[in-house]
C-alpha cells in the first residue's frame, strides 16, 4: 500500500497567531491557557464549522493593520517576521522597525486621501502597524494544539518544523471517497484554517518532503486561488513535478544550499540530474539522503503528534516564602509525588519544568531537558538543583509547580533471577548508558545544550575528511564511510590512528615497491605490502579555473598513492607518495 501525505504549510504563522491574540486581547478576554482541563476555557474564542477554534478577526478589511514580530539585532529594533499585508506594502525582514512604520504610514495617508471615511479621527488616532514581540516557544505550543485538532482529519498527524502540519492519510482513501476524495478533503482544510484566520498552503503527495515541497514552492502555494486537483500530485509523479522546483524546497541548510547555487544548480531537476556518487562527497549526506525521501526510495519517520498527559503537582503557601532550604524541601515534595504518577503511567521524563508565582511579578519559568526519559530520582534531582539556583527570591514565591510536559514510556526491563555472565554484561551496560546520560545532562544544564560534543564519522574518500566534531544531541543523518574496527586491515581499509599532519618518512623502494621505511633514523623493514591505492583530491578542490582540463592536471598533481605495510616489528602502518613533490608520508597506524 502506498502512503499518500498531506502537507499543511503556514507561511505567515508568527504574525497570524499574533493578530489572533491581539483580537482576543481587544475583545477583554483571557489569553491563551494550556490544555489538558475541560474545566479551563477552550484555546480560542469560538468553534467554527469544522470544530477548528476561530477568533475573532478585526472588522472589515479597513481595520486591519500590519502585523511587525520585532527584535532587538545589532543594537536597533527590527523586523523578524511580516505578514502577508506588510509584505505587500514592502515591509519585509530585517528592516528597521522606524523605516517599517513610515512605510505604513505613507500607505495609510494615501488611503485617507481617496477614502472620506478611512480618514476618520478614530483611524487617524491608531497605530499604523502592530508591533509584537517574538514568541517562539508559544507560538511552537499553538501548532502542536493545532496538530492535535486536526487529528479530526487524519488518524495520525505530526508537526513538520518550523511551521506546518504533516497528516498520514495512508489507508483513508474508502473514508475519503464519500467525502469528496482528496480535493474535498484539501477544501475542508483550507476553509476551516481560513476560517480560523490562519494563512495556510496545501498540497497531497506520496511522500512528506514532495507534499511539502509543492505545498511552499508548487501550485499549493499559490492559496485559495488555484485549482484543487492542481494542488494534488498522483501517485508516483512526485519527480516530474518537483524537477522544476527551486533546491529551496528540499529544505536544505544555508551552507548547502549556497554551495549547490555556486556550481548554478538552481532546481531539483538538475540536481537529481548530477551523479549519485558525487553528491554525499560534494555536499554531505543530507542532499542524498532528502532527494531519497523525496522520491520515496527512503521513508520518512513521522513523530505522531498525541494528545499531551501532563503530569503535574503544585503547592502553595500560606505567604511569600523567601527561604531558599524551604523551596527546596518543597520541590524534593513534588518531586516524590510526580515520580509517583509517572509510575502508574510506566513512563519517564523527557522534560522537566518549575513554575514559580511571584507577588506583583510576572510568573518564573525554567525546564530543563534530558536525553532519554527516566524517572530515576538522583538524576532528577541534580538536573533541578541548577535551576533552583537561578530562582530569584528576593520578593519572595507564592506558588511552586512542578511540571512534565513531556514524557515516554519505559522499557520494561527483566529480571534475572539466576544470571550469567552474559546478563550481568548486559546490565553493566545499561547502567554505564544510564550514568554517561546523566553526565551529559548535568554538564548541558549548566553550560548549555551545545557544551559536550562527539566524533562524528563523514562520507568521503579523502581521509581528513573522514571524521568532525559535533555537539553530542545532533542528530546525525549521515552514513559513516568506515567505523573503527580491531583486526588486520583487510577488515579495517583505514587506520584508527591519523597523523594530523602527516609525518614526513624516507622510503627506500624495490620495483617501486616500499621495502625499507625510515623515521628519525630508526629503520623499519617490511614484511608484507597491499597497495598502492590512489587517492585524488576533489574535483571542485583541483583548480581555481572551470576548465575541465586545468581540473585534471591539477587533480593529478594532487593525488596520492596510499600503501598498508607491515613491518618487522609486526605492526601496520599506512604511509602514501604525494605525486607533486615526490615525498613519502606516514598518515596512519592500526592501534
Amino acid at each position: 500500500m502506498s502512503t499518500r501525505l498531506l502537507a499543511i504549510r503556514f507561511p505567515w504563522l508568527a504574525t497570524d497567531l499574533a493578530r489572533r491574540r491581539q483580537s482576543r486581547r481587544a475583545a477583554g478576554q483571557s489569553d491563551m491557557t494550556a490544555a489538558g482541563s475541560s474545566k479551563k476555557k477552550s484555546t480560542f474564542q469560538a468553534i467554527g464549522h469544522e470544530g477548528i477554534p476561530v477568533a475573532a478577526e478585526d472588522a472589515g478589511s479597513g481595520g486591519v493593520r500590519p502585523v511587525l514580530v520585532v527584535g532587538m539585532h545589532r543594537g536597533s529594533r527590527r523586523v523578524i517576521d511580516c505578514c502577508s499585508l506588510a509584505n505587500r506594502r514592502g515591509i519585509h525582514k530585517g528592516m528597521t522597525l522606524a523605516e517599517a512604520q513610515a512605510m505604513a504610514m505613507s500607505e495609510t495617508e494615501g488611503r485617507w486621501r481617496t477614502s472620506p471615511k478611512a480618514g476618520s479621527a478614530e483611524v487617524q488616532g491608531a497605530e499604523p502597524v502592530l508591533v509584537v514581540a517574538p514568541t517562539p516557544v508559544r507560538d511552537q505550543s499553538d501548532l502542536r494544539r493545532l496538530a492535535e485538532e486536526c487529528l479530526r482529519f487524519a488518524p495520525i498527524t505530526a508537526i513538520d518544523e518550523p511551521a506546518g502540519i504533516l497528516l498520514d492519510l495512508t489507508g483513508c482513501s474508502r473514508m475519503l471517497d464519500r467525502r469528496g476524495g482528496e480535493s474535498g478533503l484539501l477544501d475542508r482544510v483550507g476553509r476551516t484554517f481560513r476560517g480560523a484566520g490562519l494563512q495556510v498552503t496545501t498540497a497531497i503527495a506520496d511522500t512528506a518532503v514532495a507534499a511539502r515541497a509543492w505545498a511552499g514552492y508548487g501550485a499549493g502555494a499559490s492559496g485559495s486561488g488555484c485549482d484543487m486537483s492542481s494542488r494534488i500530485i498522483p501517485r508516483g509523479r512526485q519527480a516530474g513535478f518537483l524537477a522544476s522546483l527551486p533546491v529551496e524546497c528540499l529544505e536544505l541548510s544555508a551552507e548547502t544550499i549556497e554551495a549547490i547555487h555556486e556550481v548554478n544548480i538552481r532546481s531539483v531537476g538538475q540536481l537529481q540530474s548530477m551523479p549519485r556518487s558525487a553528491l554525499p562527497v560534494r555536499y554531505g549526506g543530507a542532499v542524498l539522503c532528502r532527494l531519497d525521501q523525496a522520491m520515496g526510495r527512503l521513508p520518512l519517520v513521522l513523530d505522531p503528534v498525541r494528545p499531551r498527559i501532563t503530569v503535574s503537582e503544585s503547592i502553595e503557601f500560606n505567604g511569600p516564602v523567601r527561604s531558599r532550604q524551604a523551596i527546596e524541601l518543597a520541590i524534593v515534595d513534588l518531586l516524590h509525588r510526580v515520580r509517583r504518577r509517572l509510575e502508574d503511567l510506566e513512563s519517564g521524563a523527557r522534560i522537566v519544568r518549575v513554575r514559580v508565582e511571584r507577588p506583583d511579578l510576572p510568573t518564573w519559568i525554567q525546564g530543563v531537558e534530558l536525553s532519554r526519559a527516566t524517572r530515576r530520582r538522583e538524576h532528577l534531582w541534580a538536573m533541578l538543583q541548577p535551576v533552583i539556583e537561578r530562582l530569584p527570591l528576593d520578593d519572595g514565591v507564592d506558588s511552586i509547580e512542578l511540571e512534565i510536559p513531556r514524557h515516554r514510556r519505559l522499557r520494561h526491563e527483566p529480571v534475572v533471577m539466576i544470571g550469567g555472565a552474559i546478563d550481568d554484561m548486559r546490565a553493566a551496560s545499561r547502567e554505564a548508558d544510564s550514568d554517561r546520560s546523566a553526565f551529559i545532562d548535568l554538564v548541558q544544564s549548566r553550560f548549555g545544550s551545545g557544551s559536550v560534543h562527539r566524533a562524528a564519522g563523514l562520507s568521503g574518500h579523502v581521509p581528513e575528511d573522514e571524521a568532525r566534531i559535533e555537539p553530542i544531541d545532533q542528530k546525525d543523518t549521515e552514513t559513516p564511510a568506515w567505523s573503527f574496527q580491531i583486526g588486520p586491515p583487510a577488515q579495517a581499509l583505514r587506520p584508527t590512528v591519523l597523523h594530523r599532519p602527516p609525518v614526513p618518512i624516507e622510503v627506500e623502494c624495490r620495483d617501486e615497491t616500499p621495502v625499507v621505511i625510515i623515521r628519525d633514523g630508526e629503520r623499519w623493514g617490511v614484511d608484507a605490502v597491499e597497495g598502492p591505492e590512489c587517492i585524488g583530491a576533489p574535483w571542485w578542490r583541483s583548480s581555481g579555473s572551470d576548465s575541465i582540463e586545468d581540473r585534471s592536471v591539477a587533480g593529478e598533481k594532487l593525488r596520492r598513492d596510499y600503501w598498508r605495510l607491515r613491518t618487522d616489528s609486526g605492526f601496520w602502518i599506512w604511509i602514501f607518495k604525494a605525486a607533486s613533490t615526490e615525498r613519502w608520508f606516514l598518515h596512519g597506524t592500526w592501534a
